[in-house]
């Protein structure tokens, strides 16, 4: 074989070793693609299971995202309601820590825990007891009553006249009985006009009711708080039926008398502005469901009563007596009252601060307070003590003295304040002891004129009626119910102040007998 064939027979081998090659290299990569593409497949399988977890912790990382904005959300509002009930706590404390009649102005009344009575119960019966020296009418006192006509005498005769022993027995009772004054007018029309007839004559009518049963009424309304219903009942009693008297009678007989009141009312108004102190309070009362007032004007010896729809100083205004007034005025820490007088010549009542003392002294615990209470209760038992000695006011140096110990007591009250922890009782205890500042004049103005007093009260009792009045009757049905009462209640409460009886001025009043007043008040009866 040439080397020609074998060149070419070599080069057949390395076609078919070539060939071959391919061949397998085909294969190969047909086996290499297709598992290139299954591991592709696979791997896609598992990145698509990846991305599906991903997404699915992206949505719960999204989802906690939101959860966890809306949680801090959430506790920035419990943290705000957290605080808001921290303070409301604070405040319901201090308003828990129960004020009661004897600490604040609440009435007795509305006091959750009644004062227990704990005195142990005696055996004793009610009435007069054994051994005691009563008090009774004697025979000559009835004896006198008989010989002034004060009485009517009924006399009755038992056993034998012609006895040598008689035993008088005296029977006091009483019978109530209808009067019917027959009058009798004679002459014509124009006699009759000319002619000096009692007042009530004037009346159109032929049947005409006295002055005795009007004041009567006036009475029962304004002083013994009977309601017209119950009023009609106990009158057709009291008479056995023989006076049956309608609602509406009665009803306008107090409009009658109210009207009747006023020109003395007037008169009593101007001699209490010329008082050199006048004592005046507000109390709520109902009006057919709704609230209305009544204010008293007081000194020693005149009460003015006055209805008003509202506290408001346009009503003060509307009544006339504390405008222009130059005197010095009582209260119980009315600030609207300080658009009226002197503002140096306003009085403060100690009773009344009293109370929110003994308040704070019970539960905030501060000295001041309780110290505050003595230094004035101390100075004016002193001031009562140099009246009886005839000594009609202190020296300058314990006036100065008085005055020093004031502003001490009260800046002590400021240094414990601002240790006070709740914040309620200590924006209260802070409110008074500013007021204390601002008002020092107005309540020491007793240390300095032994004349002045040093609390309310008066007022307070003259204004006692008329709670009464609430709690009985209930309300006042008008405004003009409520005028009608204030009215006849400033005659009646005068006289009793007095000593007057007010059922003669009543009488004397619905006769238009107007009362005679000095300058001073006092009432001089016709």
């Amino acid at each position: 074989m040439t080397s020609l064939q074998k060149a070419n027979s070599k080069i057949k081998d390395l076609e078919i070793q070539l060939k071959n090659e391919k061949a397998k290299s085909k294969i190969q990569k047909e086996y290499y693609e297709e598992k290139l593409d299954n591991m592709e497949k696979n791997f896609n399988k598992k990145f698509d299971a990846i991305m599906s977890v991903v997404s699915d912790l992206e949505n719960k990382v999204e989802k906690l995202t939101e959860e966890n904005t809306q949680l801090k959300n959430r506790v920035k509002v419990l943290e705000k309601e957290n605080d808001d009930l921290r303070k409301e706590n604070d405040i319901l404390k201090g308003k828990a820590i129960q004020k009661n009649s004897s600490n604040s102005n609440i009435p007795p009344s509305k006091d959750e825990y009644k004062i227990q009575n704990h005195r142990e119960k005696s055996n004793r019966k009610q009435g007069g007891q054994e051994g005691r020296t009563g008090k009774t009418l004697t025979a000559e006192e009835v004896e006198k009553l008989i010989e002034n006509n004060d009485v009517e005498v009924v006399e009755e005769y038992y056993g034998d006249k012609k006895s040598e022993k008689t035993i008088i027995k005296y029977i006091m009772d009483v019978k109530t009985k209808v009067i019917v004054r027959k009058i009798y007018i004679h002459g014509n029309t124009e006699e009759i006009n000319n002619t000096k007839v009692p007042e009530e004559c004037k009346n159109k009518s032929a049947v005409i009711y006295g002055n005795n049963l009007k004041a009567l009424v006036g009475i029962m309304y304004a002083q013994e708080v009977i309601a017209f219903d119950r009023m009609s009942e106990f009158l057709s009693i009291l008479t056995d039926n023989v006076l049956k008297i309608s609602h509406g009678s009665l009803v306008n007989w107090v409009g009658e008398i109210s009207k009747k009141c006023l020109k003395s009312k007037r008169k009593l108004k101007r001699a209490i502005r010329r008082s050199k102190v006048i004592s005046t309070d507000l109390t709520i009362t109902s009006l057919n469901g709704k609230n209305a007032y009544d204010r008293n004007y007081s000194n020693d010896v005149v009460t003015i009563f006055e209805a008003s729809h509202s506290k408001r100083i346009q009503e003060i205004q509307r009544q006339n007596i504390l405008p222009n007034y130059k005197g010095y005025i009582m209260h119980d820490h009315d600030t609207g009252l300080y658009n009226f007088g002197v503002k140096s010549q306003h009085l403060e009542c100690w009773i009344h601060l009293g109370r929110e003392l003994k308040y704070f002294n019970e539960y905030i615990k501060n000295s001041w307070s309780s110290e505050l209470w003595n230094f004035a209760w101390n100075i004016n038992k002193k001031r009562k003590e140099n009246l009886d000695n005839n000594i009609t006011s202190f020296t300058s140096k314990e006036i100065i003295e008085y005055n020093k110990k004031y502003d001490e007591i009260v800046q002590k009250g400021l240094l414990q304040n601002s240790e006070t922890k709740s914040k309620y009782l200590k924006d209260k205890e802070k409110a008074v002891l500013n007021r204390l500042i601002k008002y020092k004049i107005n309540y020491m103005n007793f240390v300095e004129d032994f004349g002045l007093p040093f609390d309310d009260n008066l007022s307070e009792r003259d204004l006692r009626p008329v709670k009464i009045k609430k709690k009985v009757s209930g309300c006042h049905r008008s405004f003009e119910g409520l005028k009608d009462y204030c009215n006849i209640r400033t005659i009646i409460s005068t006289c009793i102040k007095q000593g007057i009886s007010y059922f003669e001025a009543l009488k004397n009043i619905i006769v238009n007998k107007t009362l005679s007043i000095t300058k001073a008040g006092l009432i001089i009866m016709p």
